[in-house]
């Protein structure tokens, strides 16, 4: 079973299809099966915006391939995400199976008070993949399992045309990158060699068109 709710119904009135609907779901849920819920939305790259935000709900078992990391096993599902909370961060979701090494990674940098401004990990939605009919992007990304990490997005950039970092690389979400500066990540950055020796990939390393300084994943993408 699957519910797909769109997030412009009128929070006034559920119609009563999908009223019974969600009660008929949640009493399942009750009986013993595990359930999976997320928000989406889909990356239009004709109209450069989000398109097609809804609430699914379904029963976990219902978890199709497109929905899980091939690598770790993570899903798009609330239900697989914990909340990490730290000093001077907003709270943040990541999968419970890299929560570990999250953790360990922020506790050490806290600890030898490295430049951690912000950090967003949990965040479904289409923004890569295939293009359908109508513009719209078709694959989760990395954020979307929980397994990628955006820090210090506003000082460390994601760059398209971008081989390699020069003056004709072009900015297109976050802020510009200033290797001079101690919040700008580069190879040598504490935080970077840390979550390097926890298993992760720096996206300002990672091969092709696209660089992307606030990111790390287990893949770099």
């Amino acid at each position: 079973m699957r519910i797909k709710i769109e997030s412009n119904l009128s929070v006034s009135f559920i119609p009563p299809i999908v009223f019974l609907a969600s009660f008929a779901f949640s009493m399942h849920v009750y009986g013993g099966e595990e359930k999976c819920t997320y928000n989406t939305y889909q990356w239009n790259v004709r109209d450069m915006k989000a398109v097609g935000h809804a609430r699914i709900m379904k029963l976990y078992s219902e978890v199709t391939a497109s929905e899980k990391d091939d690598l770790t096993g993570c899903s798009v599902c609330e239900e697989d995400q914990v909340e990490l909370k730290y000093r001077g961060l907003r709270p943040f979701k990541v999968c419970k199976v890299i929560a570990p090494k999250v953790k360990a990674a922020i506790e050490s940098l806290q600890l030898r008070n490295a430049p951690l401004l912000d950090v967003v990990g949990y965040r479904p939605g289409m923004t890569r993949g295939e293009i359908d009919r109508y513009g719209s992007r078709t694959g989760f990304s990395n954020h979307s399992f929980g397994v990628a990490l955006d820090i210090n997005s506003e000082q460390n950039g994601l760059y398209d045309n971008c081989p390699s970092f020069k003056p004709s690389c072009r900015l297109i979400k976050g802020g510009k990158w200033d290797p001079t500066q101690e919040v700008s990540l580069t190879k040598q950055s504490m935080i970077v060699q840390e979550f390097e020796r926890q298993g992760f990939r720096w996206g300002g390393e990672i091969e092709g068109l696209q660089k992307d300084f606030m990111h790390f994943s287990p893949t770099g993408y």
